[in-house]
């Protein structure tokens, strides 16, 4: 394999094929957007977040404040959540845990809205979600059906299947949004993708010469 062929596989993957929306409080983005994304062909997966809130370690007062979100996906195995008994308890990553002052996934958080989860399993975070870190989700059950009102996102994560599926998916992800206030919602690339795949794939005949 040629070092130009090795930089394109390495750009192929997931965290540069990575779109992120992000949602302002009452821009209407919910999860029945997942269930809209869920028939695209070009998509791999995708998984939402609600507003974070803050939360501490529930057995040291006063202790480091690590941001919490619900989550939401229609394939929570792909981030090691099993099955309906994660729903509404708290799962951290090795970065949270740490925060919070646990040497296990074990205890519990308080949150400053005063609500208490268990913290039952560790988060194995893939690299297109390091940017959420440090990151305890609580996951909620999200439902396959894109007609009902969904609860509310505040952060979309959304994986094309190739790089070069990511302009094509882009460039109609805010028709499959179903939002009332584009205005409010921002999408973003993983990095310069792009750019950085037209840098690298140039013409053999120009690699040739180098």
């Amino acid at each position: 394999m040629g070092i130009q062929q090795a930089v394109v596989n390495t750009l192929d993957d997931a965290g540069t094929r990575t779109i992120i929306v992000r949602a302002d409080a009452g821009a209407g983005l919910d999860d029945s957007v997942l269930a809209r994304l869920h028939r695209l062909s070009s998509v791999a997966t995708a998984v939402g977040f609600g507003d974070p809130v803050d939360a501490t370690n529930s057995y040291l007062p006063g202790g480091t404040r690590v941001a919490a979100h619900t989550f939401y996906s229609l394939s929570p195995a792909q981030l090691g959540i099993q099955g309906t008994d994660s729903v509404d308890n708290a799962i951290a990553s090795p970065e949270a845990l740490e925060e919070l002052g646990m040497a296990e996934p074990s205890g519990s958080i308080s949150t400053v809205d005063g609500l208490e989860y268990p913290v039952t399993a560790q988060l194995d975070v893939p690299d297109h979600l390091a940017f959420m870190e440090p990151l305890i989700v609580i996951p909620r059950e999200s439902s396959p059906d894109e007609s009902q009102q969904g609860e509310p996102l505040t952060v979309l994560v959304v994986v094309a299947n190739q790089a070069s599926e990511v302009p094509q998916l882009t460039a109609v992800l805010r028709s499959v949004l179903g939002v009332s206030d584009p205005e409010s919602v921002s999408i973003e690339l993983s990095g310069d993708l792009i750019e950085l795949r037209e840098l690298v794939v140039v013409p053999s005949e120009v690699v040739n010469t180098i």
